[in-house]
């Protein structure tokens, strides 16, 4: 964490604030098209209701539609773009195959309303399609998302610091090693671990069924699991002091999770368990991507509550403009989806390695079309 991501740092030094790096920079012409006809329209409709006769010095101090209004209306309209464009291939979605019953028992009823915003379900279905992808990966993926979404909503209170470190240690060891027989231990981490511990990827029908279930991905996985805690930790650090864009970047592409997500696909198609060649290659920038793409789809959810942890509200802070931060950083996403895009097509590596980087490559269509229409974003 501590040298940082080498997008990241290719971002904040070329990219985010270089005006080379504006809206019309993005090569996803459709995602231009729908915010230039927002722009257009919105002049249009507010010359027409207000064309009257009136004098020069009423004409600059009125406005047909406030900022705040106007600025917002884009943010909205920019959030329903990502719902009609095909960002990176297209996405066939199959009714759920998983079942999290069990698992969610094992949660603490607070826990509740959290997963049913969340519907992990649709998202795992979606970046783990159930024709090309093992069942124990979707479903390790899809508790491992709704923990997530609980551990994310629980470090927005700094008073839970000490139960995040106590998820910190505990991600730190083996996923074979028993829990801390503590009642907090068991309530954070209890049916996660359990889940963990008791899925195969690997081998679907196992002869002789043990507890745990040792497989080669599930430490590989654990570890990143534990570095996504460790930057949800490290966020709070930034919180109450004016931090760069290069220290947010660096946390995003960690806290958004898409590393042990990889594992998980890595491990369906059969490929060694590794960390070393997860985001390498086509898919080097995906981490920022869907980071950023997060930052763009819930930045009316941010800006409204004043939550500076997000890619546009740091430009703001720095004096950007807040319909031009916005822009900016779609012109970025855009950009860096097109190039993975092309570069994954152009990918030439075994049969297993082509499926695993057109799986992944997909990941940014399928986490807008589940931002879209999950309540946890509204």
């Amino acid at each position: 964490m501590s040298r940082g991501h080498p997008e990241a740092k290719a971002a904040c030094r070329d990219r985010l604030y270089s005006p080379r790096v504006g809206f019309r920079a993005g090569l996803v012409k459709v995602f231009q098209r729908y915010v230039e006809r927002i722009f257009c329209s919105q002049t249009r409709s507010t010359s027409s209701i207000h064309a009257r006769p009136t004098s020069s010095r009423s004409k600059k101090q009125s406005r047909p539609v406030s900022l705040i209004e106007e600025e917002n209306h884009v943010a909205r309209q920019i959030r329903d773009i990502y719902c009609r464009a095909s960002l990176a291939g297209d996405i066939r979605h199959a009714k759920s195959t998983i079942d999290l019953t069990s698992f969610l028992a094992g949660l603490p009823g607070i826990a509740a309303p959290t997963i049913k915003k969340t519907n992990p379900e649709d998202l795992v279905e979606r970046m783990f399609p159930p024709w090309a992808t093992s069942c124990g990966a979707r479903h390790v993926a899809a508790c491992f998302w709704s923990w997530l979404c609980v551990l994310d909503d629980l470090t927005e209170n700094k008073d839970t610091r000490i139960a995040l470190e106590n998820i910190v240690s505990i991600l730190s060891r083996s996923p074979y090693d028993p829990l801390p027989s503590s009642p907090l231990a068991v309530s954070l981490m209890g049916a996660f671990h359990s889940a963990v511990q008791t899925a195969t990827i690997t081998n679907q029908n196992p002869l002789d069924p043990v507890d745990p279930i040792r497989e080669p991905w599930k430490e590989v996985f654990w570890s990143e699991v534990a570095t996504v805690a460790r930057a949800l930790l490290a966020e709070q650090d930034l919180d109450d002091q004016k931090f760069t864009m290069q220290e947010w970047l660096d946390l995003r592409v960690l806290t958004i999770s898409a590393r042990p997500l990889l594992v998980l696909l890595q491990a369906s198609f059969g490929l060694p368990a590794s960390s070393g060649p997860l985001v390498i290659g086509p898919l080097k920038n995906l981490p920022l991507i869907l980071g950023l793409q997060n930052d763009i789809l819930g930045f009316d959810k941010d800006f409204s509550s004043g939550n500076p942890l997000s890619a546009v509200q740091l430009l703001i802070r720095d004096g950007m403009d807040k319909k031009k931060a916005l822009l900016r950083i779609v012109g970025l996403h855009n950009r860096l989806v097109m190039e993975m895009t092309v570069d994954a097509e152009d990918f030439d590596g075994t049969d297993q390695e082509r499926d695993f980087v057109t799986a992944a490559s997909r990941w940014p269509n399928a986490m807008a079309l589940w931002m879209v229409s999950c309540e946890r974003y509204k």
